[in-house]
């Protein structure tokens, strides 16, 4: 009977939300057993570390060509990395006014390995701890704005990599099956799901799909002009002499074409974002400002697809980034 009503709970879940549970709860299982198997013991006493209990859909953010310090027992990344992890939890100094030099950086090595990490991510001030990177870096926490912090990752398995991709897939068949109209290419795709998770949607809840309909029918382009509502990822990269940071954003802008004048706005999300400038035959010159930072852009955008570059010199240093929009 027990058996018999295992199988009834399991059939119960849809397609899509059965997968999610499947793919997130091994996830959870496998960070938990490691923590369990591993001897914190190892942990230098003056680290503390802090374990990720929350939700893992898999999708932590990653960036391309991304650089490590292979010259600790453990690869220190100081910006995101390329290949999908999971996270563990995160390290941090007990002085957390303590800059961290090759000593401070080898303890943070020494408590990752101790706690079954594959790598360590470097973070500074408010992008500090787990919270940076789960959507709740706004809401307030216990890390001072000159804190440095060691994100603990260990690598997707090919099994993890493999259920979040046949996640998405699932996703755009059932779209496709209810809504063909709206169909819209996997990477667009893909980034739905990623904001939809960041702004705090379980991919396991009955109303993820729903969800993902609603900004789909949101941002889908009617015709070959350029207005409209699009979703947008924003990477802002700063840096001075001593350290440098990179912090990613998503949200929804509406973009508003008049002859060659463009302008692009925010109207929901993780930060305030505009630009505003000329666009002849694709090609697109202007200012933007995102995040705080103001400077001059460019770039090229076709009817799916809109890519902004730029540049500037801060008081502390220099920002650069990119400001991708797609639907």
């Amino acid at each position: 009977m027990l058996i018999a009503g295992l199988w009834i709970c399991l059939l119960s879940f849809s397609p899509v939300n059965l997968l999610a549970a499947q793919t997130t709860n091994r996830s959870v299982w496998t960070r938990a057993t490691q923590l369990f198997t591993t001897d914190k013991r190892g942990i230098p006493g003056n680290m503390r570390f802090s374990e990720y209990t929350g939700y893992d859909a898999l999708d932590w953010e990653t960036s391309v060509g991304a650089l490590s310090d292979t010259s600790y027992k453990l690869p220190v990344y100081r910006g995101w990395p390329s290949r999908p992890y999971v996270v563990v939890g995160d390290v941090r100094h007990q002085d957390p006014r303590k800059q961290w030099e090759e000593g401070e950086i080898r303890d943070a090595v020494r408590a990752a390995q101790a706690v079954g990490g594959d790598a360590i991510i470097i973070r500074h001030g408010s992008e500090s701890g787990v919270q940076a990177i789960t959507g709740t870096a706004n809401t307030g926490g216990v890390y001072s704005r000159s804190e440095t912090t060691g994100l603990v990752v260990r690598w997707q398995t090919e099994a993890e990599i493999q259920a979040r991709y046949k996640r998405d897939q699932r996703l755009l068949e059932r779209l496709k099956a209810s809504q063909p109209q709206l169909l819209m290419s996997e990477q667009t795709g893909s980034l739905a799901v990623k904001y939809l998770l960041r702004t705090g949607v379980k991919d396991s809840a009955p109303e993820f799909f729903p969800s993902f309909l609603a900004l789909v029918k949101r941002i889908h382009r009617t015709n070959d002009m350029l207005s409209g509502q699009w979703l947008f990822k924003a990477v802002v990269k700063t840096g001075g002499i001593v350290s440098q940071t990179e912090r990613s954003f998503m949200g929804i802008a509406t973009v508003r074409v008049d002859g060659e004048s463009i302008a692009i706005v925010s109207v929901e999300g993780e930060t305030e974002a505009n630009f505003s400038g000329q666009q002849n035959s694709g090609r697109l010159n202007g200012q933007i400002g995102i995040a705080g930072i103001s400077a001059k852009a460019e770039g090229v955008a076709i009817t799916e697809k809109i890519s902004v570059t730029y540049q500037s010199v801060t008081q502390s240093g220099t920002a650069q980034g990119t400001f991708v929009l797609q639907r």
